[in-house]
């Protein structure tokens, strides 16, 4: 399952850059022995500007105080817990739940507490069926924040598309039947870029989808406006790819907002991207080689390449690298000149 980027729901103003401590459910599945194992991924747990009073995790008949290890500063943490771990204090019904999670701060006249939920199976407003054994119940992270059957769990472990969903292709056409290319994102579920003849790559989620409008970055500040395409209804299989799936944008007032892309001295390529990044020199650059870090996004140094300068130059790695959002940095000279945020699909 995935962990894009771990959005938490902030109770904070604008003038405070201070971030309270957060948890949340992020994984849930019963191994081959019907034992349920539980992932909590949580951030700020150490000792900051708000202290964490406690963490209260609760289902339908428990209630359980957690005790979740102290992170270093700004880092994420991971936490598996299991029925032996909290004794006959905790149980999560087999069928059947609803499992709330609430952090609580010390001084809570600024911050309410942070709360996250899931609710499955035959549950009351149960929003995902209980999973089977093999799979897990995963929370994935894009535009939105979804609950979904993961077919490949990764319990313990930053979480990854694989198993989560597949990716899909085609090209994207405006109204006049003009095949789109434009220097910002457009988003479904996450986000994508059409390239120079308007073929674009992106990843849907497991289920069913039906789509009427599609989102595009007009400014490039992550403010989307939403356009009205001829409408697009699809039932997604994990690990899988969907071909030739055109999106039609009907919208006229999509026409003429195309912006002339920022003064970037590279050009990187495809995005999404598999096993390999094209890198284009656009602007003049001075050195004799470049620099590229891969990060995942905690901010994990995940990879580490050097390459003579050229004008045209391929990236390809060997690495597996988990399906999810990455940042490229792109340094000369140990000077940074460019970062890209690139969508690794975790298979063709």
């Amino acid at each position: 399952m995935l962990v894009l980027a771990i959005i938490f729901s902030l109770n904070i103003g604008w003038a405070n850059v201070f971030v309270p401590p957060g948890a949340q459910i992020s994984e849930l599945l019963w191994d081959e022995n019907g034992d349920w194992q539980l992932e909590i991924s949580y951030y700020n747990f150490d000792v900051g500007y708000y202290p964490l009073d406690s963490v209260v995790i609760s289902t339908s008949n428990y209630r359980f105080l957690l005790t979740l290890p102290i992170t270093e500063p700004f880092q994420p943490g991971i936490f598996v817990i299991n029925k032996q771990h909290c004794a006959d204090s905790f149980d999560i019904q087999p069928n059947s739940d609803s499992i709330f999670i609430k952090t609580y701060c010390v001084d809570e006249y600024f911050y309410s507490p942070d709360e996250h939920s899931l609710i499955f199976g035959d549950f009351p407003n149960s929003t995902i069926a209980k999973p089977n054994t093999g799979s897990s119940i995963a929370l994935v992270e894009g535009l939105n924040r979804w609950f979904v059957i993961d077919a490949s769990p990764t319990l313990g472990a930053i979480n990854t598309l694989e198993g989560c969903g597949s990716s899909i292709k085609g090209t994207i056409f405006d109204s006049n039947q003009k095949t789109i290319n434009v220097p910002f994102s457009f988003v479904l579920d996450f986000e994508f870029r059409s390239n120079d003849v308007g073929i674009y790559s992106t990843y849907l989620i497991n289920g069913y989808h039906k789509f009427s409008k599609i989102g595009y970055d007009v400014y490039g500040w992550d403010y989307f406006e939403w356009f009205t395409i001829e409408p697009i209804e699809i039932t997604i299989e994990p690990d899988l790819v969907y071909e030739n799936l055109d999106i039609h944008i009907t919208d006229p007032n999509f026409l003429g907002i195309h912006k002339e892309p920022e003064n970037h001295p590279l050009k990187i390529y495809p995005n999404p991207a598999y096993q390999k990044l094209n890198i284009e020199m656009v602007l003049p650059l001075e050195g004799q080689n470049i620099e590229i870090l891969v990060l995942d996004m905690s901010g994990k140094e995940v990879a580490r390449f050097v390459k003579p300068f050229a004008k045209n130059m391929e990236l390809e790695w060997n690495e597996h690298f988990p399906g999810g959002i990455y940042l490229f940095e792109f340094r000369t000279d140990n000077t940074l000149i460019q970062t890209e945020h690139v969508l690794i699909n975790p298979f063709k």
